[in-house]
C-alpha cells in the first residue's frame, strides 16, 4: 500500500520539521513544552481522521466489490438455467 507508507513519511516529515522549528524559536521551556504538546495532539487527530476517512473508502470499496459479485452470480445463474453454461 504505496499511499499509506506515502502519507505516513509525510507526516513524519512534518512532526520533524515542526519540532526543529520549535527548538530553534525564541521561546520560554514552558512555552515550548506546550507548544510540543498541542503540535503532538493535533498530529495525533489529523492522523486519527485519516484513518477514518481510509476506512470508510475502504469499506465502500468492499460494498461495491459484494454488489458486482452478486451482480456475476446472477448472470451465470441466469445463464445456466438457460443452458448457456455447462
Amino acid at each position: 500500500m504505496q499511499t499509506g507508507k506515502l502519507v505516513i513519511g509525510i507526516l513524519a516529515g512534518a512532526t520533524v520539521g515542526a519540532a526543529i522549528g520549535m527548538l530553534f524559536a525564541p521561546r520560554s521551556g514552558a512555552e515550548l513544552r506546550k507548544d510540543i504538546a498541542d503540535k503532538g495532539g493535533n498530529a495525533f487527530k489529523d492522523v486519527a481522521d485519516l484513518a477514518h476517512k481510509a476506512e470508510d473508502k475502504v469499506l465502500d470499496l468492499v460494498d461495491k466489490g459484494k454488489a458486482k459479485l452478486d451482480e456475476g452470480i446472477a448472470k451465470l445463474e441466469s445463464k445456466k438455467e438457460k443452458g448457456d453454461v455447462a
